[in-house]
């Protein structure tokens, strides 16, 4: 019988391991499974397992373990889960924990290494809602014209699409941009410019565009548009407006819901209904606080109503949680700050 040395046993459960770890570092992250949840008719859900092909604003392509290739409507995709890089994944932390300076660089070197396009993309959704949670929107801008748009006009992220909501003025720099996005051949960027120009020089110009997308452009593009027009015009509209906007606003993108809702507190605001603008700015507050800088403002305006009703108990508590849960912006700032 063949003696074997102590050193050739240790070998060779080493060498088994080394292969193993080269083996599964190898492996691309396209060749594990992904799980997607998509809507049913009915109104449930159903989960389909296999490698994801692409996923762009006409459908999701998705292939099972026999080979099949399957296509279903991007509006009935509900979740995708797939492998990430582990630059990915820190990078999905440090947006769980709204730290979007650290999580920008990640996830631009994250998109850089990923090999799989559909990736690519959702990683740059990602990385534009970051750049528009810090305040910076024309690289926000760039990244949902430059690669989401150009990569599909109908992208599946339009509700990443960095729409001012906040009174602001552009800088040079924004301005600038924002006019070459105005006059793209793309609905959704002409959207993006135009709002960013609505107020100043080229207000005429910026306002005529919204009023066009709103007969001429997809349906989430001209809702949007509608609502951006309201930026101006909400103050002065009635009440019955009022009301009429808050149900159209039930079946529009999330990103114009959260907006719409803001500039719909406010318009109840000025009317002095305090109980209807608290209820506005709640829902953005609760319901759309991945738009961190617009539900830090809607907190910090609910506080304001709530302080009008005399209701010391509830804008004390709004005001402590201004301070937890937006202690970097402004508001949290000021409300930190308050006697």
């Amino acid at each position: 019988m063949r003696r074997v040395s102590g050193r050739g046993v240790f070998v060779a459960p080493l060498l088994a391991l080394a292969m193993l770890a080269f083996a599964h570092c190898a492996v691309p992250t396209a060749q594990a499974e992904d799980v997607v949840v998509l809507a049913t008719d009915g109104g449930g859900t159903m989960t389909v397992r296999g490698t994801v092909l692409d996923y762009r604003g006409d459908g999701l392509k998705i292939e099972d373990h026999t080979g099949v290739a399957r296509t279903f409507p991007a509006a009935r995709v509900i979740d995708i889960r797939t492998p990430l890089s582990p630059q990915a994944e820190e990078a999905e932390r440090r947006f769980a924990a709204h730290q979007w300076a650290e999580a920008v660089p990640l996830y631009q070197a994250a998109r850089n290494a990923e090999t799989r396009g559909w990736v690519r993309l959702r990683l740059t959704a990602r990385l534009v809602r970051c750049l528009d949670n810090l305040g910076q929107a024309e690289p926000a801008g760039r990244e949902f014209v430059d690669v989401l748009l150009a990569a599909d006009p109908n992208t599946p992220y339009f509700d990443v699409c960095p729409l001012p909501w906040l009174p602001a003025s552009p800088d040079p720099s924004l301005q600038q941009a924002a006019l070459g996005w105005m006059r793209s051949p793309h609905p959704a960027a002409r959207l993006l410019g135009a709002a960013h120009l609505a107020a100043g020089p080229h207000a005429v110009e910026a306002r005529s565009t919204l009023q066009a997308l709103t007969t001429t452009a997809p349906k989430p593009i001209a809702q949007a548009a509608l609502v951006q027009l309201d930026r101006r015009d909400i103050l002065a509209a009635s009440e019955d407006t009022l009301r009429s906007r808050e149900r159209l606003l039930r079946d529009m993108p999330r990103n114009v819901r959260g907006g719409g809702y803001y500039l719909l507190g406010t318009a109840w605001a000025q009317r002095q209904r305090w109980e209807d603008a608290t209820a506005c700015f709640m829902r953005v507050v609760i319901l759309h606080d991945d738009q961190y800088r617009l539900a830090a403002r809607a907190l910090a305006e609910a506080v304001r109503c709530r302080e009008k009703l005399s209701d010391r108990e509830s804008a004390e508590r709004l005001r402590y949680e201004l301070t937890q849960r937006f202690a970097d912006t402004p508001e949290g700032e000021a409300a930190r700050a308050a006697p």
